[in-house]
């Protein structure tokens, strides 16, 4: 897991070293690796490639994308910290969208710690004034499709491969 993080964090820098390269691209080299892994070990295995419930799989695939395309574009544009912070709504909207989606069970006091941490989102905005208001909101943006992303994976867990679930996000 510590390592899978300071890959992230790598993953993160290089994205926002990379200002001149449009977002979709550097998704398109970064998705190759996963797509040609994930397709080897799913026929190695003999795991059907499309997975059974070829609807969610989309879904996941869209939402995920949209969540990845935004959070890069916010990386390039925004402050580094500033990008990262507002990525981490992300599990916020999955556990709010979780109440209808996989009917998660959200006490009552838990929307308070939500809007305490989205109050900090908006606090990093109005502090920080290289943060654009159009920037904020993709970021935002970003989180909202990661939790949707999130949920659906969710609802997949049960039928799907875990492998064929990274397939369909390429």
């Amino acid at each position: 897991m510590l390592l899978a993080v300071c890959f992230f964090a790598l993953m993160n820098v290089a994205v926002k070293t990379l200002p001149h390269i449009p977002a979709i691209e550097i998704i398109l080299f970064r998705s190759v690796f996963s797509f040609i892994a994930s397709y080897l070990i799913l026929k190695r295995k003999a795991v059907p490639v499309f997975g059974n419930n070829k609807k969610l799989l989309v879904i996941r695939g869209v939402v995920g994308s949209v969540g990845l395309i935004t959070f890069f574009y916010t990386l390039q544009h925004i402050p580094l910290a500033s990008a990262v912070t507002i990525q981490y709504l992300g599990p916020i909207f999955t556990s709010i969208l979780g109440i209808f989606i996989v009917k998660e069970k959200v006490k009552p006091k838990q929307f308070l710690f939500f809007a305490i941490a989205f109050s900090g989102v908006i606090m990093i905005e109005g502090f920080d004034p290289r943060i654009d208001s159009l920037f904020l909101a993709i970021g935002i943006t970003s989180a909202l499709f990661s939790g949707l992303a999130y949920n659906v994976i969710r609802k997949l867990k049960n039928t799907e491969h875990p492998l064929v679930i990274v397939f369909t996000f390429l």
